[in-house]
């Protein structure tokens, strides 16, 4: 399973991931994915870690086929389109 992940967390974090088997790709730049970057990073990913500021959205949904666990690294979720990821099954 491919684990995209927006923006740096705690090591502890991507070692639990890792040693359950993940594979974890995470950006190492710091601010908010270009959205085009963002797309692109999420074409192979199984699961996204966003944060906050990352839209996830119909056009994010489409852009990651194998797309099946969202969890927001945040407080709240008013960047996922959750309708949209329900009627996806994600």
């Amino acid at each position: 399973m491919n684990i995209y992940i927006t923006r740096q967390i705690p090591k502890k974090g991507i070692d639990l991931l890792t040693e359950a088997g993940y594979n974890v790709i995470m950006r190492e730049a710091d601010g908010t994915v270009p959205r085009d970057e963002l797309l692109a990073a999420v074409r192979n990913a199984d699961a996204v870690l966003p944060m906050l500021a990352d839209k996830i959205d119909a056009e994010l949904m489409d852009a990651a086929p194998n797309l099946k666990v969202i969890s927001n690294f945040a407080v709240g979720y008013d960047n996922v389109d959750v309708p949209e990821a329900t009627r996806r099954g994600i």
